[in-house]
C-alpha cells in the first residue's frame, strides 16, 4: 500500500493547483503591506455610509444653513438699529462729547511724596521731545525727582503741547478729588485731514463719488464697496477741476466716506480712527505704560460713546441673543467702534459657534448610538469601532471645511476694511537713534539685533523649561492615579493645569516684553506663540500619554471599573471629567465671575447712583487689553483643539465645547459693554498667529486620529507593526487628499470677494485716468509725414556703431518729410492719391 501511495502521489501533486484558489491581486497587497489587519467589510461599508451621509448633511449647512456675518447681509440688524437707536435716544438723549480720550492723573494737591525711579523709561527717544515736553525733560537733569513734581510737570507739557497740536484739551476734578481727569479730543476737521495726510492714513471713497465717475454698481450686493486710497487733500481739487458731478474744491466730505458716529455734522474720521491718531501722538514722546509703573499717570482709556453703546447693548450685549441658533454679530458697529482685532476676534468666535452647531448633529447621533449598544449590550466593541472610524473623518473634513469658510469671512473683511495699512511702532521699543535705513537724513529708534536674538533664546529656553516641568508633573499625576481613573484624578489634574498656567502667564508676558518687539502686530504673534506652545503640552499631554504610550508603559491600561485594563474607556472618561471640570465649569464660572464683578463695580466702587459723571465712571470699568485678548482666544482656541484632537473618542467633548463656546461669546459680549473700559483699537488683518495655531491643530488631529485606531482599534490588535505604520500613512495621505478636494469646493477666496477686488480696481483705474489725464507731454515724430506719404525710403537705417538711429540729412529726405499740404481748391487729389496719405 506505501508502494501505490508513492505512485499516487505525483498525480495528486499536478492537481494542487486546479484545487487552490486564485489570489486577487489587491488581497496580495493587503497581505504584503497590512498583514494581520482583520476590519470586515460590513464595518467598513458602515463607516463609509455613515461618513457620507455626515458630509451630505454638512455640505447642506455650510451651503444653506449657514448665515454670514458680513456687513451687507446683515439685512436683520438694519431693523435692530432703528429700534437700538429709538432706545438709546430714550435713555441717553441726543449726547454727544467732543473728548475721545481721557487720562486720569494723581491730584498733585493731594497726593503722597514718592522718590521716582525711571523716569528715562516714561520719555521716547524722539528728536522734538524737549520742544514738546521740556519739563519733563529738564526733571531729567535733577538727581532726586518726586512724584508730585513729576505728575505737576507732566500736566503742564500736556497742557501746553495738545493744544499747539490741534487737539481739545479739557481737565476736571474726580468727585473725591484725588483724580484729575484730562479730556483730550480731536474734533477740528482741519486737525483730523492734517493727522490723516501726515500719517498717510487710508480712507475710502465715498459711494456717490463711484457713481459721480459714471460707474454703475448694484449698491445692495456685499461685492459692491468703494475702494481704500491713501488720503490726499488734493484729490477733491483735481476731481472738482475735471467737472465730477457732486464734487467741489477743498471739500474732502463729497469724495471720502463721512462718518456720522461720533461727530453730528459728520467726519472723514472713525471715533477709532481719531483715538489711534491721539495715541499715536502721545505715543512718539511718552510710554504711557512705563508711566502708570511710574506713578505719574493712574490710568487712560478711550472714552466710551453713550448711544453707540446703548446700540450694541441692544443689539450684541444681551443674555437673549444667546437664543439665536444663527449666533448673528453686528461685526461691522463692531469694527467701528472697536477696532478690527477685536472685530475679527468676535468674528471668529460666533464662526466657530455656527461651525459647531453643525458638528453638534452628527455628534448628538453618536452618542444616542453609544447609550443604545450600552444598553442592548450587542456588539458593543464593532459600533464603536463604526462611529470611532466614521466620526475620526468626519472631524478631519469638517475641521478643514471650517477654516476654509472662516478664511473666507477673514478675507472678505481685510478687503472690505483696507487693511493693508503700515504698521506703526510700539513706544515700548527701546533702542538708540540712528539713520534710518530707507532715509540717511532721518533719524529713527533701533534696537540692537543681538539683544533681540539673545532674548528670545532665553524666552524659549523659559518656555521648554516650563514645558519639562509640566511633563514631569504629568506624569507623576499618572504614576499616582494608574490604578484608578475617576473623579477625583480628573479634579487634580484640572488643578494641576491651572497651577502652572497661572504660574506661566506672567512669565511669558516678561519674556515678551524683554524680546523688544518694534510693532504691535510682532508683540502680540510672539505671546501667542509663547501660550500656545506651553498650553498645548499643558492641555493636551495627559490625554495623549493615556492613548499613545500608557498601553506600552509598565503599569499597562489603566483599570475601568466593570471593564477592565482599557485605556479607551481611561480616555474617555478623563477626557469628558477634565472637560467639563476644565473647560465647562471653570469658563463658564469665570463669566458668571466677570459678570457678577461688573455688577460690583457698577453700584459700589463706581458710585451707584451717586452723581459721578459718566465719563468718570469707566474709569472704575474693568480693562481688557491685548494680554485679556489673548487669554480669551486662548482658552477657546484650546477648547477646540479637544473637539479636533480627540472629540472622535468621546463625541460629548463637542456638545461641551459648543456650549462653552455659546456662553464665552454672549458672557463677553455683555462685560464689554456694560462693566469694561473701551478697549484701544488695534488695525490687524485677521486674528494673528491664531490662524497658524489652528492649523496646526487640525494637522495633530489627523495624526492623532490615526494613531487611535491603529493602537486601540479592534481591527489592528493582532497585528503586525509593518501593518499599524502602513495604516497611519495611508490615513494620513487620504486625509490629505480630501482636504485638496475642500480647497476646490471651498475655496479661502470667495466669489464676492474676487469680484470686490475687480470692481475696486475698475474705480481705481477709472479715478487714475481722471486724475492724471494731460500730464503725458507729447512728442514731435521724426518721420511720421513722410511714412503718412508712404516714402518708406526715408526710414533710417541702424548704425553699428552707434546705439542711435542714424538718418541722413539731405534735400531729398527734407523734402520726403515735410507735411501733406491741406486739402484744399488748388489741388484735386485723386483716389489713389488719397489712399497713399490716408492712414
Amino acid at each position: 500500500r506505501d508502494i501505490q501511495r508513492v505512485k499516487a502521489l505525483p498525480g495528486k501533486v499536478r492537481e494542487i493547483p486546479s484545487q487552490v484558489k486564485p489570489v486577487e491581486q489587491g488581497e496580495e497587497i493587503r497581505r504584503m503591506w497590512l498583514p494581520g489587519w482583520r476590519m470586515s467589510t460590513t464595518t467598513c461599508v458602515a463607516a463609509g455610509a455613515c461618513f457620507v451621509i455626515t458630509v451630505l448633511w454638512l455640505w447642506v449647512y455650510f451651503r444653506m444653513v449657514y448665515l454670514s456675518d458680513r456687513p451687507e447681509s446683515l439685512h436683520y440688524w438694519i431693523d435692530q438699529e432703528e429700534e437700538a437707536a429709538e432706545e438709546a435716544a430714550d435713555r441717553a438723549g441726543s449726547h454727544h462729547t467732543d473728548t475721545d480720550v481721557v487720562i486720569v492723573l494723581p491730584n498733585p494737591g493731594v497726593a503722597e511724596e514718592k522718590a521716582v525711579t525711571g523716569l528715562a523709561q516714561v520719555l521716547v527717544q524722539n528728536l522734538g521731545g524737549k520742544e514738546v515736553l521740556p519739563r519733563l525733560y529738564a526733571l531729567l537733569q535733577e538727581e532726586q525727582v518726586t512724584t508730585a513734581s513729576l505728575q505737576t510737570c507732566l500736566i503742564k507739557d500736556l497742557m501746553s503741547a495738545l493744544p499747539r497740536a490741534g487737539f481739545r484739551v479739557k481737565i476736571f476734578n474726580s468727585l473725591d478729588s484725588t483724580q484729575l481727569f484730562l479730556r483730550i479730543g480731536l474734533a477740528d476737521e482741519a486737525a483730523v485731514q492734517h493727522y490723516m495726510a501726515a500719517d498717510q492714513r487710508r480712507s475710502q471713497l465715498a459711494p456717490e463719488l463711484v457713481a459721480g465717475l459714471g460707474v454703475e454698481q448694484n449698491p445692495n450686493e456685499e461685492a459692491s464697496s468703494p475702494p481704500w486710497v491713501t488720503f490726499s487733500v488734493a484729490l477733491p481739487q483735481k476731481l472738482a477741476k475735471e467737472g465730477v458731478k457732486g464734487v467741489k474744491a477743498n471739500h474732502v466730505q463729497g469724495v471720502y466716506r463721512t462718518y456720522h458716529g461720533t461727530v453730528p455734522e459728520g467726519s472723514i474720521a472713525r471715533g477709532t480712527d481719531r483715538v489711534d491718531m491721539i495715541t499715536a501722538y502721545l505715543g512718539k514722546y511718552l510710554d504711557m505704560e512705563a508711566a502708570v509703573a511710574a506713578g505719574a499717570v493712574e490710568g487712560w482709556y478711550p472714552v466710551h460713546r453713550r448711544s453707540r453703546l446703548q446700540q450694541l447693548r441692544f443689539m450684541w450685549g444681551k443674555w437673549s441673543r444667546g437664543f439665536d441658533v444663527n449666533c448673528r454679530q453686528p461685526i461691522h458697529h463692531l469694527w467701528h467702534y472697536y477696532g478690527s482685532r477685536v472685530a475679527f476676534m468676535f468674528a471668529w468666535t460666533g464662526f466657530y459657534c455656527k461651525a459647531l452647531t453643525a458638528l453638534l448633529v452628527p455628534a448628538l447621533v453618536c452618542l444616542a448610538i453609544m447609550i443604545g449598544t450600552w444598553t442592548v449590550d450587542y456588539e458593543v466593541d464593532r459600533a464603536l469601532t463604526i462611529l470611532q472610524l466614521s466620526f475620526s473623518a468626519v472631524i478631519i473634513v469638517w475641521a478643514r471645511w471650517a477654516v476654509n469658510t472662516w478664511h473666507q469671512e477673514r478675507n472678505y473683511f481685510i478687503k472690505a476694511w483696507g487693511l493693508d495699512g503700515i504698521p506703526r511702532a510700539r513706544p515700548q521699543y527701546k533702542g538708540a537713534l540712528v539713520p534710518s535705513p530707507v532715509n540717511d537724513r532721518e533719524l529713527e529708534v533701533q534696537g540692537s539685533l543681538a539683544g533681540a536674538v539673545v532674548w528670545r533664546y532665553v524666552s524659549l529656553s523659559v518656555t521648554l523649561f516650563f514645558c519639562a516641568a509640566v511633563l514631569f508633573s504629568i506624569y507623576m499625576w499618572f504614576t499616582l492615579f494608574q490604578g484608578r481613573m475617576d473623579l477625583v484624578a480628573s479634579l487634580c489634574l484640572s488643578i494641576n493645569i491651572k497651577v502652572f498656567e497661572l504660574i506661566f502667564r506672567p512669565v511669558a508676558v516678561w519674556c515678551t516684553n524683554k524680546e523688544n518687539h518694534m510693532y504691535d502686530r510682532d508683540y502680540a504673534n510672539a505671546l501667542i506663540w509663547k501660550n500656545f506652545a506651553f498650553e498645548s503640552i499643558n492641555y493636551y499631554y495627559p490625554f495623549i500619554y493615556l492613548m499613545v504610550f500608557a498601553k506600552y508603559s509598565a503599569a499597562g491600561c489603566p483599570v475601568v471599573e466593570g471593564i477592565g485594563p482599557d485605556c479607551v474607556w481611561a480616555l474617555r472618561r478623563q477626557l469628558m471629567g477634565t472637560v467639563f471640570f476644565l473647560v465647562g465649569c471653570y469658563r463658564i464660572g469665570e463669566v458668571i465671575f466677570l459678570y457678577a464683578l461688573g455688577r460690583w463695580k457698577l453700584y459700589y466702587e463706581a458710585g451707584g447712583d451717586s452723581p459721578r459723571s459718566f465719563m468718570e465712571e469707566q474709569y472704575h470699568y474693568t480693562e481688557w487689553e491685548l494680554r485679556d485678548q489673548v487669554e480669551y482666544m486662548l482658552q477657546l482656541v484650546l477648547s477646540l483643539g479637544y473637539v479636533v484632537l480627540f472629540g472622535s473618542v468621546a463625541p460629548v467633548v463637542v456638545v461641551i465645547i459648543w456650549a462653552v463656546f455659546i456662553m464665552q461669546l454672549r458672557g463677553t459680549a455683555w462685560f464689554l459693554t456694560h462693566a469694561c473700559r473701551r478697549s484701544f483699537p488695534v488695525e490687524l488683518p485677521g486674528v494673528g498667529a491664531w490662524r497658524s495655531c489652528i492649523e496646526l491643530l487640525l494637522v495633530a488631529g489627523v495624526v492623532v486620529s490615526a494613531l487611535v485606531l491603529v493602537i486601540h482599534g479592534e481591527a489592528f490588535e493582532m497585528s503586525y507593526l509593518l501593518t499599524k505604520i502602513t495604516f497611519t500613512f495611508l490615513f494620513i495621505f487620504v486625509a490629505s487628499v480630501v482636504w485638496f478636494a475642500l480647497d476646490h469646493e471651498a475655496p479661502q477666496l470667495d466669489g464676492a470677494t474676487v469680484l470686490m477686488e475687480r470692481r475696486r480696481k475698475y474705480v481705481l483705474s477709472v479715478l487714475k485716468d481722471l486724475t492724471q489725464r494731460g500730464q503725458v507731454p507729447s512728442v514731435k515724430p521724426a518721420v511720421a509725414p513722410a511714412i503718412l506719404k508712404g516714402n518708406w525710403g526715408v526710414i533710417p537705417r541702424l548704425d553699428p556703431t552707434h546705439p542711435e538711429w542714424l538718418q541722413v540729412d539731405t534735400e531729398e529726405n527734407r523734402a520726403r518729410n515735410e507735411p501733406e499740404k491741406p486739402l484744399g481748391a488748388e489741388h484735386r487729389y485723386t483716389a489713389d492719391e488719397m489712399f497713399k496719405i490716408v492712414p
